[in-house]
């Protein structure tokens, strides 16, 4: 988690004074030896009043879905859903919204959405990519390590331009 107690406690705030909702994600891709500590976190957010998460791991998402039934879970798009049966499977894990991988076409977006059983989100962006997004292990030996394969990422549209501007 890249947020202080105080600083969830403070976002936590803002959000109940303007009625909106918080998400935290947690969408990473675990190992056995991070899957603990990504439930620690989550129990820790939750502790705090964090009722809505975005996850990418199954076994997570299982893991809150029974251990803290209160919260609202969205699957990543670092999850990489590509198709109406993982929509599907995601709803049985508790899922009340799956991101879908950004690399799909309309006709593969409006499949999922009319038979997945679970409302549908989908990022447009004009990066361009050759892995599903979130799954990239190249660009975890182009930068240093962090706690998402991507973090490091190289593609075009995180470069500043010469005139200043980011494309992010």
């Amino acid at each position: 988690v890249n947020f202080t107690p105080g600083e969830i406690s403070l976002a936590l705030s803002i959000c109940a004074e303007r009625g909106v909702d918080l998400l935290v994600t947690l969408n990473n891709l675990y190992t056995d030896a991070q899957l603990l500590d990504a439930r620690r976190a989550a129990a820790d957010l939750h502790s705090r009043g964090v009722r809505h998460f975005i996850v990418a791991e199954p076994a997570l998402m299982g893991w809150i879905a029974r251990e803290l039934p209160d919260t609202r879970l969205h699957v990543s798009t670092v999850a990489t859903t590509t198709n109406r049966l993982t929509a599907t499977l995601w709803s049985d894990l508790g899922a009340r919204r799956v991101v879908l991988e950004n690399g799909l076409r309309l006709d593969e977006i409006a499949a999922v959405r009319e038979r997945g059983g679970v409302p549908v989100e989908v990022f447009v962006f004009g990066g361009s990519c050759v892995s599903f997004h979130g799954t990239c292990y190249l660009a975890s030996y182009l930068g240093p390590d962090g706690p998402h394969p991507c973090e490091a990422c190289n593609l075009p549209v995180r470069f500043e331009h010469p005139d200043g501007a980011s494309e992010e």
